[in-house]
């Protein structure tokens, strides 16, 4: 599950994009922050994605990656010509019939996985409209599905995305190999569910016999997407529409004056209660029922176009670089083109290690033991930190290269030293065990984790 977000035009003070994304994935699947430069390939070079190695471009430009420990792809990321991109699981009866092939022991030819599209339309694409173009090619030409779950089995499904540069913002909806795609304007999220009907700009060939194919109806005409596509059982268990409309709501109260500082509170929103791993919330938390088990929130990114220098290359982004955004903090990167980014943390391995991650799920743990009383005691030095890596944000922006790296390299730092203050707080304070079946759970998973 994850939740992704664009506004742009009125909805901005500047007219920019502001992306946002928080990545739900398995609670303890570690993910995190890489940077891959450009590189120049042979003529007959394959890449080798998560599942399907597919022919190579001649050049690919360097990327910032968010992506799974043990994946090809990324769940989001950016380009050195300032393009950002996220994609969204959807559960569709194309990805309901591969899940059942594999059930019988037919899985199918290898394909991309949506996280694989991402990775690939930023390497390749130098423009939001271009990539999203290109999600939709890869798509249709070599077919999406696989085993895209860490500890889950059998974890199949299609892809949304959405692309933003510096003046545009696309959206892109898929089912098996049938896809739609159109411009976006104003305020746009996605959750998990198809939401593009009858709207699209673009199709792909053929449309209505593909899913007349697949076994669908697609009626007469100009063919509803969702509406023809949708499994609505796996869609209604996502909870994707209440999520996707609380994020449009959010962004609609702010309309006019969205910026980072305001993405990093809708990243973070639980709807006005606390934490629940049982009810639809953007700041997702795991839990034992199945449907919850993709649910956590591992990773988080904003990019506020409006930030960057209009006469400048680099572009400032803010990340948590770990997972459960409301107990983390957004610390301000910065891409500079072609440069290796000096202040990335340590990227995560498999189990509990002493990257800034995993050390973050140790204060997981601790902030479990009443989250109402956690989230209190940290959200003032949570919001001052914010707001003094903001107001440092423009000299930044017109200083040197080094300045920016030394700005997020201190953020990176100062970060680490106010959660070990809250996990000391919360180790001599906080000294109730959560019970019940949700914290069952999650012992469980932190004891395989080598944090038990």
């Amino acid at each position: 599950m994850c939740d992704t977000f664009v506004a742009l035009g009125e909805a901005t003070p500047s007219g920019a994009p502001l992306f946002g994304k928080n990545s739900d994935r398995e609670p303890f699947e570690a993910q995190g922050l890489e940077w891959v430069p450009p590189q120049v390939h042979d003529l007959e070079a394959r890449v080798c994605t998560t599942h399907v190695a597919i022919p190579q471009v001649a050049r690919t430009r360097g990327v910032l990656l968010s992506r799974p420990y043990w994946m090809w792809g990324a769940e989001m990321g950016l380009n050195d010509a300032g393009v950002v991109a996220g994609n969204e699981a959807v559960f569709t009866r194309c990805a309901a019939a591969r899940r059942k092939r594999r059930e019988l022991g037919h899985p199918g030819p290898p394909a991309l996985l949506g996280m694989d599209v991402v990775r690939l339309c930023l390497e390749r694409e130098a423009t939001a409209e271009s990539a999203a173009a290109l999600a939709c090619e890869l798509t249709e030409s070599h077919g999406q599905g696989g085993e895209a779950g860490h500890q889950l089995r059998n974890f199949d499904y299609d892809n949304s995305y959405l692309f933003a540069d510096r003046g545009s913002a696309w959206a892109v909806e898929t089912a098996g190999r049938a896809w739609v795609r159109r411009r976006i304007d104003g305020i746009y999220a996605i959750s998990n569910r198809l939401r593009i009907r009858e709207d699209w700009e673009f199709a792909s060939p053929h449309i209505a016999a593909y899913a007349r194919d697949c076994g669908l109806s697609p009626g007469r005409g100009r063919i509803d997407f969702a509406g023809t596509f949708r499994d609505k059982f796996y869609e209604a268990a996502a909870m994707g529409g209440a999520r996707q409309n609380r994020a449009e709501g959010l962004l609609s109260q702010g309309s006019g004056a969205l910026t980072a500082g305001f993405a990093f509170d809708v990243l973070r929103d639980h709807g006005g209660a606390a934490p629940d791993a049982n009810r639809p919330q953007i700041c997702a938390h795991a839990g034992w029922l199945p449907q919850r088990r993709a649910a956590q929130t591992t990773a988080s990114l904003v990019v506020d176009f409006g930030q960057a220098d209009p006469g400048g290359a680099a572009l400032p982004i803010w990340v948590t670089g770990t997972s459960a955004p409301c107990t983390s903090l957004f610390k301000p990167g910065w891409l500079e083109p072609s440069t290796h980014p000096a202040w990335l943390p340590e990227f995560p391995g498999a189990r509990g290690d002493r990257s800034t991650w995993w050390q973050h799920q140790r204060l997981l743990k601790r902030a479990r033991r009443d989250w109402i009383k956690f989230l209190e005691e940290i959200r003032v030095e949570q919001r001052a930190f914010e707001a003094q890596q903001l107001l440092e944000l423009p000299a930044a922006r017109k200083g040197s290269e080094s300045l920016r790296d030394e700005m997020s390299q201190r953020a990176f730092a100062a970060a680490s030293v106010l959660e070990e203050r809250w996990a000391a707080w919360a180790d001599s304070r906080l000294q109730r065990e959560g019970t019940g079946p949700n914290n069952w759970y999650l012992r469980n998973l932190e004891r395989r984790a080598n944090l038990g």
